[in-house]
């Protein structure tokens, strides 16, 4: 049996389904695969020119968007583990969590900066 990753999902689906809606925002503007996979894959480019490498833990603190998806698939499709952290955390809270998981780096959405 042949195992799946969400990384090959998404290649494969960004291939046999390059135009249809990925991932999008209520009322908003549908991203679709072969934009998710290149945006994926810019995100993944960054954090790797950033010293971000297989295995490293990477912390997501945004909102639901689709740039958290973004995130996510980079973070993952690169070996990484994500760290979700809920928006309503306080600022110690977060500090605490991501020095207690030894993230390498954080995500952190425009608004929640």
């Amino acid at each position: 049996m042949k195992t799946l990753t969400l990384p090959a999902v998404l290649e494969a689906s960004a291939r046999t389904y390059p135009g249809r809606p990925a991932l999008s925002m209520v009322h908003g503007a549908p991203l679709t695969y072969a934009a998710l996979l290149a945006h994926v894959r810019s995100a993944a480019s960054f954090l790797q020119g950033r010293g971000v490498h297989p295995g490293d833990r990477v912390a997501i603190l945004s909102e639901n968007m689709t740039q958290w998806g973004i995130a996510y698939f980079a973070v993952t499709g690169m070996g990484c583990v994500a760290v979700p952290l809920m928006t309503e955390f306080q600022p110690a809270q977060v500090q605490h969590i991501v020095a207690h998981a030894g993230c390498r780096a954080v995500i952190v959405s425009a608004r929640l900066r």
